[in-house]
């Protein structure tokens, strides 16, 4: 049963399925205090089982861990093998929850200020080799020349950056596109996310007088510099109601409301199958496209569009000359893992026992 849940979660090979519970047990996210509370909160009160977690884990005095000992193939095959002490949908929302890490990240926070643990200075070699097997790392390529559109994600300085780049080489590469368009929208540019250096370059190339400045300055400032003569739409979202910056989430909104227009998709009898290149970088590549997928999926069924739509991620590779990227590419997984189950509960229509919304970090307080 467990093989079938982390398919449910997005690990679609052994390999991948391996990769995330070696990560899992590198985290400490098998030790007797993590798995004793994740039941706990799931409302999963079952002695039995948790002695089969912990004698499957093998743990010495059920607390410490023991990395290089660990073997994921083993854990893979033998736990949760009896159906009579846990169902497929309490292994689900199980490993879920325990994937929701995220460093108690708060809403709106840039993940280059979480902190580090321990963990990732201690194991960081480890973590990724197990990252790069789930391709968090290398550069993700795109898997055909022709698209519908591209849409290129707005980020700090230096990752738009990254991002504009590796997109200027797919272009000469030969990938095409009807339309681009570059999600961005209402954050102020800021010394510590942005640089100082990069946004008095801003300010220069626009010849702007303001001291404030914003991402589509940045955006506009970028293009003129890197593709002066390739026409794109600049998508400006506005401020969350809770006046937070815009997000992938509500950027890819706006987004779907101009391809519905262009489109002419609400006279759409027939279900055109629309394919979007999916411009970001590493580790955030995937979680993005596919958080973009599932939230023009659900727009357009709210909507009535018969439309199918697919997101092709694509993204240079990520440094690793710092090990505070361990941490970013942590709490990208915790994400990806999120996507992926909201994909799958869209897909089945099965929501499960819990609401997803209940076992996600800053939730957890709900349960």
């Amino acid at each position: 049963m467990l093989k079938k849940a982390l398919f449910n979660l997005g690990f679609y090979t052994q390999e991948e399925m391996l990769s995330f519970l070696n990560i899992m047990n590198i985290a400490g996210y098998f030790s007797f205090d993590h798995i004793s509370s994740a039941l706990h909160a799931l409302c999963i009160y079952n002695l039995k089982l948790l002695e089969h977690v912990i004698s499957i884990i093998n743990y010495k005095k059920y607390s410490e861990i023991f990395v290089e000992k660990f073997n994921s193939e083993y854990v893979l095959n033998n736990l949760f093998n009896n159906d009579k002490i846990i169902d497929i949908e309490d292994i689900e929302d199980l490993f879920f929850y325990l994937s929701q890490n995220a460093f108690a990240r708060s809403l709106g926070q840039e993940r280059d200020s979480l902190q580090d643990d321990l963990w990732m200075f201690e194991h960081k070699m480890l973590y990724l080799d197990n990252a790069y097997k789930l391709g968090l790392i290398q550069e993700s390529k795109a898997d055909r020349k022709d698209f519908d559109e591209a849409w290129l994600l707005g980020a700090s300085f230096s990752s738009y950056e990254a991002r504009l780049k590796h997109f200027k080489y797919n272009l000469k590469c030969g990938c095409q596109f009807s339309k681009i368009r570059v999600l961005t929208g209402q954050r102020v540019l800021s010394d510590s996310l942005d640089g100082k250096a990069n946004i008095k370059f801003v300010k220069d190339s626009l010849s702007m007088s303001s001291d404030v400045l914003m991402e589509t300055d940045m955006v506009a400032a970028l293009h003129a510099k890197y593709l002066p003569n390739v026409d794109v739409e600049i998508i400006n979202t506005g401020q969350n109601a809770d006046g937070n910056r815009p997000t992938t989430i509500t950027t890819a909104i706006d987004a779907s409301k101009n391809l519905i227009d262009d489109l002419s998709l609400m006279n759409d009898s027939k279900g055109k199958e629309i394919n979007i290149y999916s411009q970001s970088n590493q580790p955030h590549a995937k979680r993005q496209a596919l958080a973009n997928e599932n939230t023009i999926k659900e727009y357009f069924k709210d909507k009535g569009i018969k439309a199918s739509v697919k997101l092709y991620p694509v993204g240079p590779e990520i440094s690793l000359e710092n090990t505070s990227n361990v941490t970013v590419i942590h709490s990208e997984l915790a994400s990806l893992v999120s996507e992926h189950y909201k994909k799958y509960i869209l897909i089945t229509g099965m929501q499960g026992k819990r609401n997803i919304d209940s076992l996600f970090y800053q939730s957890r307080n709900l349960i």
